[in-house]
């Protein structure tokens, strides 16, 4: 994954959230006084459950892209390939910041 498509599933992230948010409130302020308010009801809190479930998702494909969340490793060998990888992408990121204040 390119580290723009990283920033720009940073972004939808925080704009996700901003969204789930909105639903929240708006599913808070409907009432239970008529059927079609207890629809809209039951209507907004599913969107919400949705769209927690995405956002979810999303928060873990960029956890898994920062290292922050292993993938599942069956093997020792699968394992230490994993662990390989974080201390190159380690390095890397060191050396980049190297070259940055240099």
């Amino acid at each position: 994954m390119r580290e723009d498509q990283i920033k720009e599933l940073e972004e939808l992230s925080e704009t996700m959230t901003a969204d789930m948010i909105q639903i929240a409130y708006a599913a808070v302020e409907c009432k239970f006084d008529t059927e079609e308010n207890r629809g809209n009801k039951v209507w907004l809190y599913k969107g919400l459950n949705q769209c927690a479930s995405a956002i979810t998702k999303v928060e873990q494909v960029l956890a898994y892209r920062r290292g922050g969340l292993p993938p599942v490793s069956t093997t020792e060998a699968t394992q230490a390939k994993h662990e390989a990888n974080l201390i190159k992408k380690a390095e890397m990121e060191a050396a980049k910041l190297k070259q940055r204040l240099s």
